[in-house]
């Protein structure tokens, strides 16, 4: 049996890991370019979230806050009015316990691009708070520009010391550290739920009575563990299956599919003309593909384990044959 089979939209968490592995493979080898990196996460208040669980098209608006604030604040802080911030953002719907708790995880280059492709680094310790103000703004005034914010109630946010908008900042990923990156990278499309934190309580008769779900100690009761009923575990588990076609991953800046594309195509011209061709041509030719990882090595990374070679002598087992007979596959006979 071959793991890694479904396409739930990021709701099997075993089938899930291999796209989050060759997502990390990606973004380490193919999309982040040799700078420092940092890890961002932008999280709104509890009063907001609702708004975000009954109208799933509004999780757009927190990418497109948090992008143009980092943007702006980068530019404020680094003197660059025309510099090009490189970030990538996942959108998580899930908190602790399953909750529902949107919030944004951003992968991003640590300053900003110039157009002529120089790189200016930010400063190691930045002050975060002018960036949770700008995000919080943002935010608040695209809710209220859809309708769903009074300005009183917008106003009394803002009049919060604590109110709820915050930024995050991880350490600095240095240029080279592939892993590193990679990590992060992980960490940021992770699925909602594990299945080693789900224990099933079953009754006498069979059935499923509970489920108890464990995670981080809750802050205010010092809780690990939260058991629920069957269908409110199907419930809690079921709201975070984003929308058919939703773009739960997003680029910006540098690391735009358009910014991208521009690039390609520049150097692609640049080769052309060392080659000492007239005029380059029209459409870009087909690029081979790169192929993905394959089973064996995704397997190797998830478990450390190679599923290819013998458990009672070592040695790689070779392919003999593909059973496809129900009988054979299901007989206690050992071939």
């Amino acid at each position: 049996m071959l793991a890694f089979s479904c396409r739930g939209r990021g709701f099997c968490p075993s089938c899930h890991q291999k796209r989050v592995l060759l997502f990390g493979d990606r973004i380490s080898k193919r999309v982040a370019a040799r700078v420092p990196h940092r890890h961002f996460v932008f999280a709104i208040p509890i009063m907001l979230r609702a708004y975000f669980r009954y109208d799933r098209s509004l999780l757009h608006l927190l990418c497109a806050a948090a992008e143009r604030s980092l943007r702006d604040y980068l530019r404020a802080v680094l003197h660059a009015p025309e510099g090009l911030p490189a970030a990538i953002m996942a959108i998580h719907t899930f908190g602790d316990y399953l909750r529902f708790h949107p919030h944004l995880h951003a992968l991003a280059a640590d300053g900003l691009c110039e157009p002529d492709g120089s790189f200016q680094c930010a400063p190691t310790h930045m002050n975060l708070q002018p960036l949770e103000k700008l995000f919080a703004t943002r935010l608040l005034a695209a809710l209220r520009r859809k309708g769903l914010l009074t300005e009183e109630r917008a106003n009394r946010l803002r009049r919060w010391q604590h109110s709820g908008f915050h930024v995050h900042q991880g350490r600095i990923l240095r240029p080279g550290c592939g892993r590193a990156l990679r990590n992060v990278a992980h960490y940021i499309v992770r699925n909602a739920f594990a299945l080693e934190k789900i224990t099933v309580v079953e009754g006498f008769n069979g059935r499923v009575e509970s489920v108890v779900y464990r995670s981080a100690a809750d802050a205010k009761t010092g809780r690990t563990a939260e058991t629920f009923h069957p269908a409110d575990f199907i419930a809690m588990v079921t709201q975070h299956i984003p929308n058919h076609g939703a773009q739960m991953v997003r680029y910006y800046g540098w690391y735009s599919n358009k910014t991208r594309g521009k690039r390609r195509k520049r150097r692609l011209a640049e080769d052309h003309a060392a080659l000492g061709d007239e005029q380059p041509p029209l459409t870009t030719p087909a690029l081979r593909p790169v192929a993905s990882a394959t089973w064996r090595e995704l397997i190797k990374r998830v478990w450390e384990v190679d599923p290819l070679l013998c458990p009672r002598c070592g040695t790689e087992m070779v392919k003999v044959a593909a059973l496809r007979d129900p009988v054979v596959i299901t007989s206690d006979r050992v071939f």
